[in-house]
């Protein structure tokens, strides 16, 4: 066996070259020999190349982030490295989304800038309490000449009439394209009829009923299409990581690879350790920061209906993590949005009571005066000492101040307040400002001024 395995390696090699290796003179076998054992190492790269369109309306922002975190770590599964390139076609994806030009539609800047559904491998919907915004007719009307209800709504349908002529036109060998998946969050949505937007809620809620009404037969109620419903949006990344993947399968198998050049780009690599070791996960940390994604599921839907929300947990058990790198980078990806508030313009701020002493305001209003953003311009342009005694004698001095604080932010943007260690406000917060300050978070629990609400988020931990 050994000799037959000499003969094949060497079989190219001359006589001289043979000789060298079996003395060990590596040094004399000659470089034209060496250089083509190194070409015969390099193989041509066939990178099959799929597009996946993502179409939403804006209430699904933590889906869409997860649907194309899934596309980019897909394709470097094991099976599938260096056969496939996933192209994510969505107009928020960053570094690869459209131009929103004042001149047209948002609608039509997607569409002169990015491929439509129906030129792409697989299109992903995804639905939950909004249709969308409507679409300008004319140019976008329905064959009947009735209005979409929304780009969503467009890109839906422009995608399923391609699918369906080719899934009956017998002379293409295309008929898997495009792929149409249908998602659905099927947790119920806030509808507050005292809310100032909820008549407008109720009737993106109708338009999102008759749309789904087409995937029944109104007579029988048998499906006609197929739906896939979840729950949160943890629940939507096990079920589309697992469906992608089947997909991205079947693609592959139905189809020879194509050539392109140049293959999939490598993913961006985490720098430094990836374990904090004692010290909490912060925002910067969030793209490492796996395994709770139900709990920040439900920490965003309890801050959405409630102004005070307490995260209580033993010592160590991750609650300032859960909320510094899973709900704070989840607001600022705007999970909390409808017409009148988006979460991503909100303000946050992190103190500790106990971060400045034995006082509380002073640890507050160090924050409020610490300069922030590329202007290096502080949220109020006050000295500590001074805010910390007005917060101290007023408890309401805050709500009167927030409007000062979100200056030149949007009317809906708020002001989180984030109060880690919360144990500190007994353990070091001197006994004259501990009732002042909770007296801040019980206004905080029951009422909102200033036009302004302020959620706010103190960690209790049990020990």
């Amino acid at each position: 066996m050994l000799a037959a395995r000499w003969r094949s390696d060497t079989s190219s090699l001359s006589a001289e070259d043979k000789c060298a290796i079996l003395s060990g003179n590596m040094a004399a076998v000659s470089k034209s020999q060496r250089r083509a054992n190194q070409d015969a190492r390099i193989t041509p790269s066939y990178v099959r190349h799929l597009r996946i369109f993502l179409s939403s309306p804006g209430d699904v922002p933590a889906e869409r982030k997860i649907a194309l975190e899934v596309i980019s770590q897909l394709q470097y599964e094991p099976h599938l490295r260096g056969r496939l390139f996933l192209e994510p076609v969505a107009w928020d994806n960053p570094g690869a989304g459209t131009v929103m030009r004042a001149t047209i539609s948002p609608q039509e800047a997607i569409d002169q800038g990015l491929p439509q559904p129906a030129d792409c491998d697989i299109v992903i919907v995804i639905f939950w309490a909004r249709m969308g915004t409507p679409l300008r007719d004319p140019p976008y009307h329905k064959a009947n000449g009735e209005p979409y209800y929304s780009g969503a709504e467009w890109e839906y349908e422009n995608a399923m009439g391609v699918a369906r002529l080719n899934k009956c036109d017998e002379d293409t060998s295309d008929k898997a394209r495009p792929e149409v998946v249908v998602y659905r969050r099927m947790q119920k949505p806030s509808l507050d009829p005292d809310a100032p937007d909820f008549e407008e809620k109720l009737e993106q809620y109708k338009r999102l009923k008759r749309f789904f009404a087409q995937f029944r037969d109104p007579g029988t109620g048998a499906n006609l299409r197929g739906l896939n419903e979840y729950k949160k949006p943890e629940d939507f990344r096990r079920q589309f990581t697992s469906h992608l993947r089947i997909l991205v399968d079947q693609l592959l198998t139905a189809s020879a690879p194509l050539p392109m050049q140049p293959s999939s780009p490598s993913l961006e690599l985490w720098r430094g350790s990836p374990f904090p070791g004692l010290r909490a996960f912060t925002e910067q940390d969030a793209p490492i920061f796996f395994g709770r994604g139900p709990d920040t599921d439900a920490l965003v839907e309890r801050i959405n209906s409630h102004r005070f929300v307490a995260v209580v947990g033993a010592s160590g058990s991750g609650k300032s993590s859960l909320v510094w790198a899973g709900l704070i980078p989840r607001l600022e990806a705007n999970a909390i949005r409808s017409e009148h508030a988006s979460s991503r313009d909100w303000l946050w701020l992190r103190i500790t009571p106990g971060g400045a002493g034995d006082n509380p305001f002073m640890a507050l209003a160090v924050e409020l005066s610490r300069p922030t953003g590329t202007n290096m311009k502080p949220h109020l342009d006050r000295e500590p000492r001074d805010l910390a005694g007005e917060l101290a004698a007023k408890p309401e001095a805050l709500c009167q101040l927030i409007p000062q604080i979100l200056s030149g932010r949007p009317g809906w943007a708020e002001l989180l307040l984030f109060i880690d260690q919360f144990e500190e406000l007994v353990t070091v917060v001197a006994d004259r400002y501990r009732a002042p300050f909770a007296e801040i978070c019980r206004r905080r629990w029951q009422e909102g001024d200033s036009g302004r609400s302020l959620p706010c988020v103190p960690i209790s931990i049990t020990r």
